[in-house]
């Protein structure tokens, strides 16, 4: 069984974090047993922090901890994605992750861009309306503007959920090829371990040809071929290893 501490610590794990975060704009929080790499991917603000935070870069990335922790609490109730408004103004968004049915974490961030989208949209209705005179809010209900919001929100739901299945399943398949190589390795070590118990044999028995002379011919060729196999499957041991580094090279990438 692969350790998720493990995966969860690897450079591949905090790469994939990282991308994540700097496409979609949301911070990945990731907590499994005995290891917290969210200081490696994203900064966990307290409230004065996060206000120095907000007034530098735009009121994107802070998000204040109190808020943070009552909507993983909700997330977690509801079994959904989960966008709040919290105690600092901000609209932020939660989505707890699952590795093999366990909680490992969350990933969070702006939810504004559903909300700046149907805004963008309701604009353009009220200068419609206003041009022809119409009330814009009646316009909206006819139009159904509220349920055009909702489906803007579902939508962004819809792609946080999968997200979170996506670091789901590459946790997964990094923890199943850590698995098979670990095997792999295992088997490599004992083939390592049986050609060097060869090559001792081929020795001691060649020793013990010299030691009796003329009369050991026998043994000495037997010594030879166990010598001889010793040292084949030696070789092969070194092909086996060649085999696994371009084999883990390859699934690294």
């Amino acid at each position: 069984m692969v350790d998720i501490a493990e995966i969860l610590q690897s450079q591949e794990v905090l790469t994939m974090l990282e991308t994540f975060s700097k496409n979609l704009n949301i911070s990945v929080w990731i907590a499994g047993p005995e290891v917290d790499i969210i200081n490696k991917v994203s900064k966990v603000w307290g409230e004065k922090e996060a206000k120095k935070e907000m007034k530098r870069c735009g009121m994107l990335k802070a998000i204040c901890i109190p808020g943070r922790i009552e909507m993983r609490k909700k997330a977690l109730s509801e079994k959904r994605p989960v966008d709040v408004i919290c105690d600092l103004g901000l609209h932020i968004f939660t989505v707890p992750i699952y590795y093999e049915g366990e909680l490992i974490g969350f990933f969070e961030g702006d939810g504004g861009k559903a909300e700046e989208l149907t805004s963008e949209y309701g604009q353009k209705v009220d200068k419609m309306a206003s041009k022809w005179k119409f009330d814009p809010n009646v316009v909206k209900r006819c139009i159904g503007y509220e349920n055009i919001r909702c489906k803007t929100m579902e939508e962004m739901y819809g792609m946080m959920s999968m997200v979170s299945s996506t670091i789901e399943l590459y946790l997964k398949l990094i923890g199943e090829r850590n698995l098979f190589v670990n095997k792999l390795n295992k088997i490599n070590s004992n083939v390592q371990s049986t050609a060097r118990n060869l090559q001792m044999l081929g020795i001691n028995a060649a020793i013990e040809a010299a030691r009796i002379g003329s009369n050991g011919n026998g043994v000495s060729v037997v010594a030879g071929q166990i010598k001889e196999l010793g040292d084949f499957v030696f070789k092969q041991v070194g092909l086996i290893k060649d085999i696994l580094q371009d084999f883990v090279g390859t699934n690294s990438k």
